[in-house]
């Protein structure tokens, strides 16, 4: 009977301990998973809500650092206390924060320590590159100091880092070509063909309102990167917007950096695989293609240059080619010649000559063409320095229209003794 007792006592003890072991276990548990929760809602929650994150963990470091910017952009030239505080507690808990570092010198600057802003924002770029803020902080603060190479070190560092800051950045940097010693200063990313500086050249040939800033960039930079097809685009989209807007001179600059480009084809007008290709761009021939006129290059058998076939319905006059020369002003023979031509009823090609120049950019030759007599002398006028030379195709009143097909045509500087 006593032995009985002894056992059912012994194993009373036991189900105790057990039970304690149960609670404890399920304590600890208890435990754990709130810590796994309230890391997992702080982690979820630093970056668009910190406050919810610092319900969570109160000395999360980069919830820390979030509310405080959270803080510094609500006043971003009167830091409250608070930024200060919570930068601190966020290094406190993690020394190695590079964004509390840099929000310590935002406030400093706001207080106008400006030595001790540039330490705490030199400090912070050492610790993380691709922390926005200092990066932009460095560009205004070595800019302010006229610290050229430094300024454009630091946007390196930005746009190579964070390309989504180049909206921000290029059009700065566009209009900040304008001075030589940034140009000067710039080359070598240029050269480099640094990751962002294709899209930069892309962003000045498309917005840069005065295009001879970036034309002296490229002029010192002795070309595009070496980009094989984008480098080729770059040309042909920068030789088009200034033609376009009449920067001749410009123009010219250009083409002559573009590898396999020719001086004898700024006065020369015949046509060439270059042209058929479009290489040069606006440089070259500019042929229109609609339904009811147009034209396009032939190629022929050999070496021989291309042809170009031209066609105007009826009713139909308009220009179907042109081409930009730079002829000294005098006296030139002009010369077309044609290997086919059916023209009815008023139909006719002919060959003029524009000075874009001018305003009214009235034609200052025209030659309707006459197979009797396909040449005629042309005489450039002193205030042309570049000119348009057009082929307008003209399909006439009748119903077949007019087709030709233009072997060559070329113009040639008259002697004085054949003027």
């Amino acid at each position: 009977m006593a032995r009985q007792k002894r056992e059912r006592a012994f194993i009373s003890s036991i189900k105790q301990i057990g039970a304690r072991r149960v609670v404890i276990a399920l304590i600890i548990a208890i435990i754990g998973g709130w810590t796994i929760i309230a890391l997992t809602i702080s982690g979820l929650t630093r970056s668009k809500n910190p406050q919810l994150a610092l319900m969570a963990v109160s000395g999360e470091s980069s919830a820390l650092a979030n509310r405080a910017d959270q803080l510094l952009l609500a006043s971003p030239t009167k830091p409250p206390a608070a930024v200060t505080r919570l930068a601190r507690s966020a290094l406190a808990h993690q020394a190695i924060n590079a964004k509390a570092i840099r929000q310590l010198g935002y406030a400093a600057d706001a207080d106008g320590d400006s030595k001790r802003a540039l330490a705490f924002m030199t400090m912070a770029g050492r610790l993380s590159r691709r922390e926005t803020g200092t990066q932009l902080w460095l560009i205004e603060h070595y800019a302010q100091g006229d610290n050229t190479p430094k300024t454009l070190n630091h946007y390196d560092i930005l746009l190579t880092i964070k390309p989504d800051t180049q909206a921000l950045l290029y059009p700065r940097l566009s209009n900040a070509i304008v001075d030589e010693p940034i140009r000067e200063a710039l080359l070598p990313y240029v050269r480099q063909n640094r990751p962002w500086a294709t899209s930069f050249l892309w962003h000045a040939i498309s917005n840069d309102p005065d295009p001879s800033n970036l034309v002296n960039l490229i002029i010192e930079a002795k070309g595009f990167p070496k980009n094989d097809a984008t480098k080729r685009a770059q040309e042909v989209a920068l030789l088009g917007r200034l033609v376009t807007e009449k920067r001749f001179s410009d123009a010219r600059r250009i083409y002559a950096l573009i590898p396999g480009a020719q001086t004898a084809r700024l006065t020369n007008p015949s046509f060439d695989n270059d042209d058929r290709n479009a290489r040069f761009g606006a440089m070259g021939w500019q042929i229109s293609d609609g339904p009811n006129a147009g034209g396009g290059f032939q190629s022929r058998d050999g070496n021989e240059p291309p042809t170009l076939s031209i066609f105007a319905n009826s009713a139909t006059t308009q220009t179907i080619a042109s081409r930009l020369l730079y002829l000294d002003s005098g006296s030139y023979r002009f010369l077309a010649k044609l290997s086919q031509l059916h023209r009815r009823d008023g139909g006719y090609v002919r060959f003029q000559l524009r000075c874009p120049t001018r305003a009214d950019s009235a034609p200052v030759w025209i030659l309707d063409f006459d197979p009797e007599r396909p040449f005629a002398r042309i005489d450039v006028p002193s205030d042309c320095p570049a000119q348009l030379l057009e082929i307008i195709g003209s399909g006439g009143n009748g119903q077949l229209g007019m087709d030709a097909t233009i072997s060559s045509v070329t113009i040639t500087r008259q002697a004085e003794s054949q003027k």
